[in-house]
């Protein structure tokens, strides 16, 4: 049991890299101009702020760079629209991610809505006096950098929650791998998370068998809201509801029911994952192996 989620806490820049992307898909529903959605860009920006404002360099290494990155040209927007699922960036050094600065661009191309993207650069840098550095991409082109202090292009440090996200994308790649036919146990985000979970039996609680894996890291568990005032450490008995604390042995809710803030729930994805693929430390050797590539 030693891929823990928060191992990845000491990251490098490379890690970080995956973290932008997961940031942009919690941000996306806010700020898209395309669903005309009515969120205000603070709501949008909270999952964003939890990691930023506590020092975390949110999408620290995901810089626009220079080259082909900046610009935003007709040819970048092109890609945009029609090679974002293909897309990926070549290293800083060569350019990085590819950037949109015009407002029209970033509305045609990315289909998000540049004033509230304004908004939220300005809600950023008003909300709190901590260092911070924020990236937001949609569909493979940077369409907002904001910082203080922190660089999201030259920073490596404690990533904090960010984390969640890197553990979360590692999860959807051991889960795409497993249905090819590549990995020990084949495994979906609608499978039982705890059938990938041996060392949790027998279930604390008996709820717990009907947590989808898709739910550990949705926040929509029920296992160990912060909001419980659950402790985010260890011991692994503490964690799998072992160790007769109620904050972990009962859910604070039916799965599914509910969304409660959860770093309890990408522990156990963690776990999800070392048991689908057999591979205590994943992470290391097949994600960052392949980004170093």
């Amino acid at each position: 049991m030693h891929a823990v989620q928060a191992t990845l806490k000491g990251s490098t820049v490379s890690a970080v890299r995956v973290v932008v992307l997961a940031v942009s898909a919690v941000l996306w529903a806010g700020l898209c101009a395309a669903e005309g959605t009515r969120a205000a860009a603070p709501s949008g920006a909270a999952a964003a702020t939890g990691a930023a404002a506590s020092g975390a360099a949110a999408g620290s290494g995901a810089a626009a760079g220079s080259g082909a990155a900046s610009g935003a040209s007709a040819a970048t927007g092109a890609a945009a629209r029609g090679a974002a699922e293909d897309y990926f960036p070549p290293p800083e050094s060569q350019g990085g991610w590819r950037k949109l600065d015009n407002a029209e661009d970033i509305r045609r191309d990315a289909g998000m809505d540049p004033d509230k993207l304004a908004a939220l650069k300005e809600w950023l840098l008003a909300s709190d006096t901590r260092n911070f550095a924020a990236v937001v991409i949609r569909r493979g082109c940077i369409v907002l950098e904001v910082e203080r202090g922190n660089s999201s292009r030259t920073d490596a440090r404690n990533i904090k929650s960010c984390a969640k996200a890197v553990c979360a994308t590692v999860l959807a790649i051991a889960s795409e791998e497993s249905r090819e036919g590549r990995t020990p146990r084949k495994m979906t985000f609608d499978s039982p998370a705890f059938d990938f979970i041996p060392w949790a039996r027998p279930l604390s609680d008996p709820r717990k068998a009907q947590i989808k894996v898709r739910q550990l890291f949705n926040h929509t568990s029920g296992l160990a809201p912060e909001s419980t005032g659950a402790r985010n450490a260890g011991p692994w008995e503490y964690v799998l509801g072992h160790s007769g604390d109620p904050k972990t042995e009962r859910l604070a809710f039916d799965p599914g029911t509910d969304l409660g803030y959860s770093t309890h729930g990408l522990y156990h994805a963690a776990l999800v994952c070392e048991d689908v693929t057999g591979m205590p430390y994943y992470l290391t050797s097949f994600v960052f192996v392949g980004i170093a590539a």
